[in-house]
């Protein structure tokens, strides 16, 4: 979530600040549900055809996928995140709960639980995240590099159980977020990522 005037953040206010790190985290914590669900075969395999552009995380994915593939993410877009929203919708809700979906359409089963629930986290109500972001997190935690440096490899889910997402979001708590006073780059130094001055980076360059 940046800080776009759409958004109405404030990236030098830590109140802001910790509310994008606790919801990102919640977030990332629904991503990961839905990649399993849907390794599962949970996330509604019956869908129609004519819902699956809102309703399906399959067809979603394969969407967003294909766009990084193929370099055809938006840079300003928010369109990918707007479809999820759907997506996340129809989990917390079911298709009972969504007024268009004829009951005779189909039947989507809800997911009971505070993650997806929008007066739990009213954070999600308004806030956008453009595509070239998303598209970026959706492609890390779906694919893997194989042994020969590729990025094509889909991470299967199925088998983590709920004790392994646990464990995944207890781990993401680790992880602090804070506003840079200037540009920042992440370089790798001894195999690990260390965040420096772009201007640094620059000057080594043109050393």
């Amino acid at each position: 979530f940046d800080n776009s005037e759409n958004n109405n953040l404030d990236i030098t206010d830590e109140e802001d600040v910790k509310e994008v790190h606790d919801k990102s985290l919640i977030f990332l914590y629904r991503l990961l549900f839905l990649f399993y669900a849907n390794s599962g075969g949970m996330l509604g395999e019956n869908i129609p055809r004519q819902y699956q552009s809102d309703y399906s995380f399959s067809w979603w994915l394969d969407g967003v996928l294909d766009e990084v593939d193929e370099d055809e993410v938006s840079p300003v877009g928010v369109i990918h995140h707007l479809n999820l929203k759907s997506i996340f919708e129809i989990v917390g809700k079911g298709s009972k709960g969504i007024d268009k979906i004829p009951e005779e359409e189909f039947e989507f089963p809800a997911y009971n639980g505070r993650l997806f629930s929008n007066e739990e986290h009213e954070f999600f109500k308004d806030k956008r995240i453009r595509s070239k972001y998303l598209a970026k997190v959706v492609d890390l935690l779906a694919r893997r590099e194989t042994e020969e440096g590729e990025k094509q490899v889909r991470i299967d889910y199925s088998d983590l159980g709920v004790k392994h997402l646990g464990g995944i979001y207890e781990g993401l708590l680790e992880y602090e977020l804070k506003s840079a006073d200037e540009k920042k780059i992440a370089v790798k130094e001894n195999g690990s990522l260390k965040w420096v001055s772009a201007t640094e980076v620059d000057k080594d360059f043109s050393d």
